[in-house]
């Protein structure tokens, strides 16, 4: 089981509710033309309770589930707008069908939680070890909600890194947006696709990587040393701990590992 997840992570950004449901709607259409498991999506209510089928081509529908289910409360229930909106969703299959999607857009307080947008493709979809596929669903995320950062990525490979939940990676795929990561010194093995002026893409393997293997971590390292992910890494570990500090308790529509990179269950 490869326990893949797409995702985007991103700092800081202040958005109103029009905003987050204009670049979840405009996702949702990219990703339903990837596979006809992505077709059909329900709003997951506070305590996990289904929502009807979303009609996601419709802005005036999608914004008003952003704004009924998505505002990040505190434990007291108080809606805090700076902590954004939270909207997780559902297709409505059950596993190997499952598939679910997370995402968390304009918080922009010095709390510890990163805007997000998270795929949990369903186990069985075609293409899970196809990189131009998923290549394809990566850039969907990037050009809908311009994050930081990215990837198609797992928990095992993380894991075996021994690397902390939030941390900046690379692991099979990756995107990183212009504004932080220079690709000119990238090996020349890899493979790069530029996505709409934002950044790019690039796919370490052909194939899924296995970081416990010596020649698949030697290649995302290479990787990593190019782009100066450890040095960004250290900087954003650094800068976490300070956030959390300073960071009231809140009460989201998820759990908290939901919210840090990538999540340990579908």
């Amino acid at each position: 089981m490869l326990n893949l997840v797409i995702a985007g992570y991103w700092g800081p950004r202040r958005e109103a509710g029009a905003q987050c449901a204009k670049r979840l709607s405009g996702f949702l259409e990219s990703l339903s033309k990837q596979d006809e498991l992505f077709s059909r999506w329900h709003a997951l209510q506070r305590g996990r309770k289904e929502g009807p089928e979303l009609n996601y081509k419709s802005r005036p529908i999608v914004l008003k589930v952003v704004e009924k289910v998505g505002p990040v409360q505190d434990d007291a229930g108080k809606v805090i707008p700076e902590w954004g909106f939270n909207v997780l969703l559902w297709n409505g299959e059950n596993r190997p069908r499952e598939a679910t999607l997370n995402t968390l857009c304009g918080h922009y307080s010095d709390g510890y939680a990163p805007n997000v947008c998270i795929l949990y493709p369903p186990e069985c979809m075609p293409g899970m070890t196809d990189s131009d596929k998923m290549a394809q669903i990566l850039s969907a995320v990037a050009n809908h909600y311009e994050p930081d950062w990215g990837g198609v990525i797992s928990t095992d490979s993380r894991n075996a890194r021994s690397l902390e939940p939030a941390d900046i990676y690379v692991d099979w795929i990756f995107y990183g947006s212009k504004k932080m990561f220079a690709f000119e010194n990238l090996p020349p093995e890899v493979q790069t696709h530029p996505v709409r002026g934002l950044g790019s893409i690039v796919i370490v393997k052909p194939s899924p990587v296995d970081a416990r293997k010596p020649k698949d971590l030697a290649k995302i390292e290479l990787v990593e040393k190019a782009l100066g992910v450890e040095e960004l890494r250290l900087a954003q570990r650094r800068e976490s701990q300070l956030r959390a500090e300073r960071a009231p308790k809140w009460n989201a529509n998820a759990s908290d590992d939901e919210f840090v990179p990538p999540p340990a269950t579908p």
